[in-house]
C-alpha cells in the first residue's frame, strides 16, 4: 500500500520532536508496577489509615479521661471549699448568738451587727448547708436518701432478726431424735445378723426364741417400732431371716441371698439421707433473714458515711452505734453459727460407722465364696487381707480389726475345718464392731450437739433491747440535728 503524502510530514514531525538519542547518556529507569503492587500499596495506605484512626481515638478517650479526673477532682476540690465555708457560717451564727444574749443582758442588743452569708440577705436563712440538707423541707434529694435509708434499714433489720431467732420445735427434735436413734440400733442389729449367717454357712444355726425369731428379727422389730416412715417390703425381707437362717435344710445362695436383703433392709428402713433431711429441717435460721439482716447493717453503715460527709457528726455516731447493734444481731444468726459444722460432723460420723459395716459385709462375701479374688489379692503386703484402703481412712490399719483380718486369711489360705472358719470369720466381725463404737459414740455426741444448738435460742434480754437500739439510734440522731437545725435558726 502506498503511504499517503500528507502521511509522511506527519512522521517528520515526531521525528522532529523527538530527543535525540545520545549513546551513554544515563538515563532513569521506567517503572512497571504490576496490578498485584497496586493492591498490597492501596492495602499498606488503608493499614495506616486505620491505625492512624485507632490512635486518634486512643488520644480522644484520654482525652475525655483526663478531663474527667479534672472535673471530678474540680467538684471535690470545691465542696471542699464549700464545706470550710458552712463550718465558717455555722461558727459566726453561734458567735452572733452568744454575743446577741450577751448584749440582751447588758442593754445593748441593737450594738451587734448581723451575720451576712452569701446564701441570702434575709435573717434567718443563712444556716449551714448542713442544717439546709436536714431542714423540714422535703425537697432536696440529699435530705430524702438518708432517710429513706433509715427507713429501709429499720424494716430490713426488723424482719431479718424475726426470722432468725426462731428456734426449732420440740416436734422438729424429737422426729430428728427418732430417726436417727433407730438407724444407730439397726446398725447394732447388722453384727447379730452377720453371726447368724456364719453360724449357718458353718453348720451351726442360732436356735429361735418362742415367737420363732432368731435375735436380729427380734432386735429389729423392737427398734422399728414407733417408725411409720419405713417400708412395708424391708420388713418382709427381715421376716425371711429367722426360716432361712436358723436351719441348715436350705441352700447357700437362698441363705446368702436372705442374709444380703436382711441386711439391706436393716440399713435402708431408715436411710441416711432421711435422718439429714431430719436434721436439715430441724435446724433454726432463714435465708432470707440472713440477707435481710445483712442488708440492713449495709444501709447502716452507708447511712451513716453519708452522714457524716454531709457533717451530721451526731447522727452518724448514732447511726455507728446502730450498726454495731447490727452486727450482734447478726452474730446470733444461726446461719453464721457452728451448727452447720456440727450437721457435718453429725453425718461424717455415721458414714465411718456405715464404712465399717461395708468392709465386713464384704468380707464375708469372700469367706461365702460370693466374692472371688484375683491371685494378687490372695497374698502379699498388699493382698485382700493385709490392707484395705477403708481401714486406714478409718484410722484402723495397726488395730484389732486389722490383725483378725489377716488371721482370717491365712485361716482361710490353708485348708480350715467349719469350726476354725466359725471361729476366725466370728473374730473379724467382733473386732469389726468394737471398732465401729468409736463413729457411734461420736453420732450420738454430734445428735446432742445439733439439738442443743437448735433448741438454745438467744436471750430475749439481749436481743429485743439490741434490737430497739438499732431502729431507734438513727432516728434520734436525725432528731438532734434537726433540734440543732432549729436552734440555730432562732
Amino acid at each position: 500500500m502506498t503511504p499517503r503524502r500528507g502521511d509522511d510530514h506527519r512522521g517528520d514531525d515526531v521525528e522532529q520532536d523527538r530527543p535525540m538519542l545520545l549513546l551513554g547518556e544515563d538515563l532513569p529507569d521506567v517503572e512497571d508496577t504490576t496490578l498485584e503492587e497496586l493492591r498490597e500499596q492501596e492495602a499498606a495506605l488503608e493499614r495506616r489509615r486505620r491505625e492512624l484512626a485507632a490512635q486518634a481515638e486512643r488520644d480522644r478517650e484520654r482525652a475525655q479521661e483526663q478531663l474527667a479526673d479534672d472535673r471530678r477532682e474540680a467538684e471535690k476540690q470545691l465542696a471542699a471549699r464549700q464545706r470550710a465555708l458552712d463550718e465558717t457560717e455555722r461558727q459566726l451564727v453561734r458567735t452572733e448568738r452568744r454575743l446577741r444574749k450577751q448584749a440582751q443582758r447588758v442593754g445593748q442588743a441593737g450594738s451587734v451587727p448581723r451575720v451576712s452569708t452569701s446564701h441570702t440577705g434575709a435573717r434567718g436563712t443563712g444556716r449551714s448547708s448542713l442544717l439546709r440538707r436536714l431542714g423540714t423541707s422535703g425537697s432536696s434529694p440529699r435530705t430524702r436518701l438518708p432517710l429513706s435509708l433509715l427507713v429501709g434499714a429499720s424494716l430490713a433489720v426488723t424482719i431479718g432478726t424475726v426470722l432468725t431467732s426462731d428456734r426449732a420445735d420440740h416436734a422438729q427434735v424429737a422426729v430428728f431424735e427418732q430417726l436417727d436413734q433407730v438407724r444407730a440400733e439397726l446398725r447394732a442389729v447388722i453384727p447379730v445378723l452377720d453371726a447368724e449367717m456364719i453360724d449357718q454357712a458353718t453348720g451351726d444355726p442360732q436356735p429361735v426364741d418362742a415367737q420363732g425369731d432368731l435375735p436380729s428379727v427380734a432386735l429389729a422389730n423392737q427398734a422399728l417400732q414407733g417408725v411409720e416412715t419405713a417400708p412395708s417390703f424391708y420388713a418382709d425381707d427381715i421376716a425371711q431371716v429367722s426360716p432361712t437362717l436358723s436351719t441348715t435344710q436350705v441352700g447357700d445362695v437362698r441363705a446368702a441371698t436372705v442374709w444380703r436383703d436382711g441386711r439391706d433392709a436393716l440399713g435402708y428402713s431408715v436411710p441416711g439421707y432421711e435422718v439429714d433431711d431430719a436434721r436439715e429441717a430441724m435446724l433454726p435460721g432463714s435465708t432470707w433473714g440472713t440477707v435481710l439482716l445483712v442488708g440492713g447493717a449495709v444501709l447502716l453503715l452507708i447511712c451513716a458515711l453519708l452522714l457524716l460527709r454531709q457533717g451530721a457528726r451526731v447522727g452518724a455516731a448514732l447511726t455507728g452505734l446502730a450498726l454495731v447493734g447490727a452486727v450482734v444481731l447478726l452474730a446470733q444468726d444461726p446461719a453464721l453459727d457452728r451448727l452447720g459444722g456440727l450437721g457435718e460432723a453429725h453425718e461424717d460420723a455415721d458414714r465411718r460407722a456405715d464404712d465399717v459395716l461395708d468392709l465386713v459385709a464384704d468380707d464375708i462375701e469372700v469367706v461365702l465364696g460370693l466374692r472371688s479374688l484375683d491371685p494378687s489379692e490372695q497374698e502379699g503386703d498388699f493382698s485382700w487381707w493385709a490392707a484395705d484402703y477403708r481401714l486406714e481412712a478409718l484410722g484402723e490399719e495397726d488395730g484389732d480389726w486389722a490383725r483378725s483380718r489377716e488371721e482370717l486369711g491365712a485361716t482361710l489360705a490353708g485348708d480350715p475345718s467349719p469350726e476354725d472358719l466359725r471361729t476366725a470369720t466370728l473374730a473379724m466381725v467382733t473386732a469389726a464392731d468394737a471398732a465401729r463404737q468409736g463413729p457411734e459414740a461420736e453420732v450420738v455426741e454430734a445428735r446432742q450437739a445439733v439439738v442443743e444448738g437448735s433448741t438454745q435460742a438467744p436471750p430475749p434480754a439481749l436481743l429485743w433491747p439490741t434490737l430497739a437500739g438499732v431502729v431507734l439510734l438513727p432516728w434520734a440522731g436525725v432528731a438532734v440535728e434537726a433540734r440543732r437545725r432549729r436552734e440555730e435558726q432562732a
